[in-house]
């Protein structure tokens, strides 16, 4: 593929981030992204933990080629259709999208690409928060290999900490429920036209079809 070299290039989330020299973790936005910058930041600038906010964007260490070769890769996933819901309502907040079931089945459907070939169209910046499929991230199409970790099932604290100093890491985690303005968005035909949509993402991320008493959790932190 043309970016197997040159995903760099692409907007920076896009970009794994080299937490320590022997640590990447590919970042996908409403996957625990601000949790990663803000221990890329602490890590990057010797201090303890602090959350930062979504508007901004200290600087830390990209991974490149050249150092994912020598590094443990991690990669935190999210069923595809409670990550799509949560960019979607993410969006709105900064510009006037038409409906949630418009929106994906006019907007979304033409640039959604399982087969991760659509690289320049799938990181639009102005996408980022549901484009591109999480398979298709950090160089994963070009052979670089993840270790997956769902963030329904495992603890992210937990797993990073295995890596990572505990100051640089946030002090309380917690498991919460879906809120109930996204769930109120999962209707029976939002659900079926994803999971139809998200299939191969799914199989691939070792997901099953959406069913909302399954994925009804999602994970966040406190400082």
């Amino acid at each position: 593929m043309k970016h197997c070299r040159e995903f760099v290039k692409g907007h920076h989330e896009n970009v794994p981030v080299q937490l320590t020299p022997r640590l990447a973790v590919c970042r996908t936005p409403k996957v625990a992204s601000l949790l990663i910058r803000s221990v890329a930041v602490a890590i990057a600038t010797n201090q303890t933990f602090r959350p930062l906010s979504n508007k901004q964007y200290e600087e830390m260490k990209l991974a490149t080629p050249e150092s994912l070769i020598s590094s443990t890769r991690l990669m935190f996933t999210r069923h595809p259709i409670t990550r799509i819901t949560a960019g979607w309502i993410q969006m709105q907040h900064t510009r006037d999208e038409p409906s949630f079931f418009k929106f994906i089945s006019t907007i979304l459907h033409k640039r959604y690409d399982p087969y991760c070939q659509k690289f320049e169209e799938t990181t639009d910046g102005t996408y980022q928060h549901v484009l591109p499929a999480q398979h298709c991230r950090c160089g994963i199409p070009c052979g670089w290999n993840y270790t997956f970790y769902k963030i329904e099932e495992r603890n992210i604290k937990a797993v990073l900490s295995r890596f990572v100093n505990k100051k640089q890491l946030p002090t309380q985690y917690v498991n919460r429920k879906i809120p109930s303005y996204m769930s109120k968005l999962l209707s029976h035909r939002v659900i079926t036209f994803l999971n139809n949509m998200t299939v191969i993402e799914q199989d691939l991320l070792g997901y099953s079809k959406f069913m909302t008493e399954k994925y009804i959790y999602y994970n966040t932190f406190k400082s």
